[in-house]
């Protein structure tokens, strides 16, 4: 059993009431895995509802040419199984791998379910939450199919720095993160030294911080 501490830091569950997180908790369990551990394959069963409780998760795809896309990079707190729905005979439409030593929650979706339906507020976040990342899927097939590389570099960028300091700190390396906008790490690495060189970003270590965000925006739309 989880403690409902665990289930109350949870951005998701942190306006449930006290009976619920005990109710949750009670049929949450929890998992620790290894950097590069198939959390599930593409076509599995989805049987339950999971979140991010440390570490890194790396939902992808793969060919049958070994290529591999990544789709989302999801931190702590994060549920990355939304995609499945409370569809009882729905299958994982990607695999999924730790990036990292990773700790996961999981729960019965009947267990969710239940909680969702005395709580109907629970529901609309997940629904929006859902939304979102259909806007982000979107996203990245106009940029995979449409853009230039470095157009869609600036286009991670925006989505991923911090629109308040106008950086982030990248947790993963630059082979996955060329996954993402499917190209290979040298050619990501040498369009991020052309927009250091440009004055539009700087970089030190993993973190990369927004200088120009006017111009790294028109990079984006392809002008």
């Amino acid at each position: 059993m989880i403690e409902p501490a665990t289930i109350r830091h949870i951005p998701l569950f942190k306006d449930l009431s006290e009976d619920h997180i005990r109710a949750l908790a009670s049929c949450a369990r929890s998992r620790t895995c290894k950097s590069g551990d198939i959390i599930w394959m593409r076509g599995e069963p989805a049987g339950s509802f999971q979140v991010v409780l440390q570490g890194t998760v790396k939902i992808f795809r793969s060919s049958l040419e070994g290529k591999e896309q990544t789709v989302y990079l999801f931190g702590p707190g994060e549920p990355f199984c939304l995609c499945s729905g409370f569809d009882p005979e729905a299958v994982q439409p990607a695999s999924a791998m730790a990036l990292e030593k990773t700790t996961i929650l999981s729960m019965s979706w009947d267990c969710l379910s239940k909680t969702t339906t005395e709580h109907p507020h629970l529901l609309l976040k997940i629904i929006q939450i859902l939304s979102r990342r259909l806007k982000e899927a979107m996203d990245m097939v106009d940029a995979l199919s449409l853009r230039e590389i470095p157009s869609r570099l600036a286009l991670f960028l925006i989505q991923t720095c911090d629109h308040e300091c106008g950086s982030v700190t990248f947790q993963v390396s630059q082979r996955e993160i060329a996954k993402i906008i499917g190209t290979t790490p040298e050619t990501l690495s040498r369009i991020l030294k052309r927009f250091t060189d440009q004055g539009i970003v700087t970089t030190k270590d993993r973190t990369v911080t927004i200088v120009d965000r006017k111009r790294l925006v028109e990079l984006a739309e392809g002008l």
